[in-house]
């Protein structure tokens, strides 16, 4: 399977050998600490950054977890003493298994903790540090990747029980998520920027919405959709302020498109977590720092709308 992902991914201009996969499948691992800067690997694998994008999204992350079983924590992060509970699960969820992070997950539970004060305190965390890594080098885009996967796959082992943590809602409010335009196609969406809005959709749902994700739909896409269904909330997520014009221009065409004429815009990501002020400059109604907030401010735009009708 490996030799066949090589292949494939040779096709399109990888460079195989900073990741490790052109080893033997038993001695896969992630070779974070040889691979050349993130600059260099971000120049050779752009191009083209919509082929990337198909490429990661449905060939190489389902191939990676077939075919590597367990992934190694770069050296550098095992020098590193975990000086807090997010670093160490960061570690865990980097190096170990699905099933080991849920234990830990299972064992935080035992203890007293709700699944979203860990869903808040610690699995949102972890994603942001592993972040850290791969802004700093220390781990390559392959095992953040698988990384940031794993987190997923534990939203998804807990999410019944997640959901079942409050009282069940059901208004038939639907919320549509997607990257901002030009996102889709980066390595900070779809690492980062994709989780965040999983983690969103997961509280959403908790709170009676239909949410739909489209982590990886182009803004001519997203176009697309609010013109042929209903949405009442659309969520766009935005990791580079160097898109805001972008985004600006991609939420002026949704409002014009949209089924709904009132159409709520929500905006998230770090452009925003940290850049308040951007909010108004690309025309949103709201912005969500995390998860929870993005079902808070859902329900205070269909309550804002509520009030201004006659």
């Amino acid at each position: 399977m490996t030799g066949h992902l090589r292949e494939r991914l040779e096709m399109r201009g990888f460079e195989l050998e900073s990741t490790g996969l052109g080893q033997d499948d038993s001695q896969a691992g992630i070779a974070g600490l040889n691979s050349p800067p993130r600059k260099q690997r971000e120049r050779r694998l752009i191009k083209p950054a919509h082929d990337v994008a198909s490429v990661v999204e449905l060939e190489i992350i389902p191939r990676l977890v077939s075919a590597i079983r367990s992934v190694r924590t770069p050296a550098s992060i095992d020098a590193k003493a975990a000086t807090t509970e997010v670093d160490d699960f960061a570690r865990l969820v980097l190096g170990g298994s699905v099933a080991e992070a849920c234990s830990r997950v299972e064992t935080m539970r035992s203890q007293g903790l709700s699944l979203e004060q860990i869903y808040l305190d610690l699995i949102e965390p972890a994603a942001r540090r592993m972040g850290d890594y791969w802004k700093d080098d220390v781990c390559d885009f392959v095992a953040v990747t698988l990384g940031t996967l794993r987190l997923q796959q534990i939203l998804h082992e807990f999410g019944l029980a997640f959901r079942g943590e409050v009282k069940p809602r059901e208004h038939g409010h639907r919320v549509l998520l997607v990257p901002a335009p030009g996102e889709e196609a980066s390595f900070g969406h779809l690492i980062f920027g994709a989780f965040g809005l999983v983690l969103a959709a997961e509280f959403l749902r908790r709170d009676g919405w239909d949410a739909y994700l489209g982590c990886s739909a182009s803004g001519a896409e997203t176009v697309g959709i609010v013109r042929r269904e209903w949405f009442d909330v659309v969520e766009i997520s935005l990791t580079l302020e160097s898109h805001l014009d972008d985004l600006a221009a991609g939420i002026r065409q949704i409002r014009r498109a949209s089924r709904n004429r009132t159409i709520g815009v929500i905006v998230s990501g770090p452009a925003f977590r940290d850049h308040p002020e951007n909010i108004t400059s690309v025309g949103a109604d709201m912005s969500a720092t995390d998860g929870r907030d993005a079902a808070i401010q859902a329900d205070n735009l269909m309550e804002l709308q509520r009030r201004k009708r006659p």
